[in-house]
């Protein structure tokens, strides 16, 4: 298991009220619900660390050791994930390949619009979060950022969604770093 003490970067800043934890730094505020207690201490050379329990929120009359141990596992991975987010945020950088296909982003006033050329018969519009920046370089390029690394994800599989990759000529979304295993084609 990992160790229950958490270090928490200079550049954040915490507060705990209840069972709701606050994460504020330069990229925005970020909040998570714990299942089981968290204490907020700082030792004598100014660092800042929390202390996560295993004693749960809500269920005072949980004995079994072994769920506690759960619960207090899941809390630190969360909090760790939390911290990361907040700090250095999340990148996902998506590839369109195929002759043809383009990638625009419109922008009408406080609503942000990708406008796909994806071979079909129409145009495919598509509405960008506030929550999440998208930048186009190119038109065949995206990069989706934000400080949630889950809303970052399923938005590039959404996006992912409108054209996956094919497996005979490789044409759609791909992830930064994928690679596309070609099938062999019909022989005469």
């Amino acid at each position: 298991m990992s160790k229950p003490i958490i270090k928490i970067p200079e550049t954040v800043s915490i507060i705990i009220q209840k069972n709701t934890l606050f994460c504020i730094s330069s990229i925005g505020v970020r909040s998570l619900k714990l299942n089981v207690k968290v204490l907020f201490f700082k030792t004598s050379d100014k660092k800042k660390f929390l202390k996560v329990t295993d004693s749960p929120y809500f269920d005072k009359f949980l004995t079994d050791n072994k769920k506690r141990k759960m619960l207090q596992g899941t809390a630190i991975s969360l909090i760790k994930k939390l911290l990361k987010d907040i700090t250095l945020g999340t990148v996902q950088k998506l590839k369109l390949v195929g002759v043809g296909f383009r990638i625009f982003i419109h922008k009408k006033s406080k609503i942000n619009l990708f406008f796909f050329k994806l071979g079909y018969s129409h145009n495919v519009y598509f509405k960008i979060p506030n929550n999440i920046q998208v930048e186009c370089p190119k038109p065949t390029l995206i990069f989706i950022s934000g400080t949630n690394t889950q809303e970052v994800n399923n938005f590039g599989a959404l996006i992912r969604s409108l054209k996956k990759p094919e497996p005979y000529k490789g044409k759609g979304f791909l992830y930064e770093n994928e690679k596309i295993v070609l099938k062999e084609g019909k022989k005469n």
